[in-house]
């Protein structure tokens, strides 16, 4: 038997979201100066934002989901997937919803950051101690 020393299933991993994160990164950074994109393109992007979230989760160290939740974050995942893949115009309406998502985690991420920012005493470098569990 060879032993090789280098363990293939993490650097594959490692380098399927350095290959997407690129180009959902970029495509961010262009789409304010970029027209409305193409079928193609927005299932690339999508297609790659997904491997990107997958990979992310599988690669993070010390960070579980309670089985419940799992089901949950793989929708999350796979829902716009499907949505670009989808040639039904009922679900044209979802697009509407997109505001409102996005709005969601903005608030929950400003709260979030509020939070640490103010409980945080001044200048300490430390996090704040956890006060959930």
């Amino acid at each position: 038997m060879i032993d090789v020393g280098v363990d293939i299933g993490p650097l594959a991993l490692k380098l399927a979201l350095l290959l997407s994160l690129p180009a959902v990164a970029g495509f961010a950074m262009m789409r304010g100066f970029l027209g409305a994109p193409g079928r193609g393109t927005a299932a690339f992007v999508t297609v790659c934002a997904a491997v990107a979230v997958s990979m992310e989760l599988l690669l993070a160290s010390g960070f579980t989901l309670p089985p419940v939740v799992v089901p949950l974050a793989l929708a999350a995942v796979g829902g716009p997937v499907y949505l670009v893949f989808a040639d039904r115009t009922e679900l044209v309406v979802l697009r509407w919803a997109a505001p409102a998502v996005l709005f969601s985690a903005a608030a929950v991420a400003g709260l979030t950051f509020a939070e640490a920012w103010l409980t945080t005493p001044a200048g300490s470098s430390a996090p704040p101690s956890s006060t959930r569990e």
